[in-house]
């Protein structure tokens, strides 16, 4: 009995020729949702995870869930920038990376959309918030100035009524719209 926290562990590694050579390894707070969750660019890894704590009997956690956003180097594993506190008490439902950006959807009763700008590894920071009932599970861009969101349709109380296709705009990065 007791708390467990979980990190997700990371690994490098090479392919040379018909061989697999490991590298580096370097680990983050929380756990990846799938493979959008990840991203390789200019050198870096970008992690979207959800730091949760596991427990079983006792009180529970002290501290509510958050999300984050790692920057890695990719080279060795080692974490050189990150943004945290996102949306605390919910989970991540999706999140996609496109060059400097990196875009995360969380839910709990509402889905905030972030913008986040990773231009800069070491100082990501946070640059938008869109909130919108229900939430997305899945992002794809669509040119450069929308993002194409699938996922489940909300109220504003959280009650799940349905499937969804949205459109965010995301051409104001500080500024993102729900396309109508």
């Amino acid at each position: 009995w007791g708390d467990m926290d979980v990190n997700t562990r990371i690994h490098r590694f090479k392919l040379d020729g018909g061989e697999t050579v490991y590298e580096a390894s370097g680990e983050v707070d929380g756990w990846l949702l799938n493979q959008f969750s990840m991203s390789e660019y200019d050198g870096h890894l970008r992690a979207a995870t959800t730091d949760i704590t596991w427990w079983w009997g006792g009180d529970a956690p002290e501290e509510d869930p958050a999300n984050h956003v790692y920057v890695l180097d990719s080279e060795t594993m080692a974490e050189v920038g990150h943004v945290g506190g996102l949306a605390p008490n919910e989970q991540v439902q999706s999140a996609r990376f496109m060059g400097g950006k990196g875009y995360v959807v969380t839910f709990e009763r509402i889905d905030p959309l972030f913008t986040i700008d990773l231009s800069e590894p070491r100082a990501p920071r946070i640059m938008g918030e869109l909130k919108s009932p229900g939430f997305s599970t899945y992002l794809h861009p669509y040119g450069d100035d929308h993002l194409l969101a699938v996922g489940l349709a909300g109220t504003d109380d959280g009650e799940i009524t349905g499937f969804a296709v949205n459109l965010f705009n995301i051409s104001d990065f500080s500024d993102p719209q729900l396309q109508q």
